[in-house]
């Protein structure tokens, strides 16, 4: 099993975000990632699965909201 580790640049190519929004998120726990030394590394696999779990959050708040405004 290959476990690709990415630096904070390689994390928000992947993501297409600024290397600063991953360094915030990392440093704010809000992103699976783990520091070697003082650099910020990420699995690929964990990132993967946290947009995964981000994606059903969504898909849950936007059901919620629905179901809200249909008692509205």
């Amino acid at each position: 099993m290959e476990r690709e580790i990415l630096t904070i640049k390689q994390a928000a190519d992947f993501l297409q975000i600024h290397e600063r929004t991953v360094y915030n998120l990392a440093k704010k726990k809000n992103i699976p990632s783990f520091k070697i030394g003082s650099d910020w590394r990420f699995l690929k696999k964990d990132i993967e699965n946290w947009i995964e779990q981000k994606k059903k959050e969504i898909a849950g708040e936007l059901k919620t909201n629905k179901i809200q405004e249909a008692v509205i």
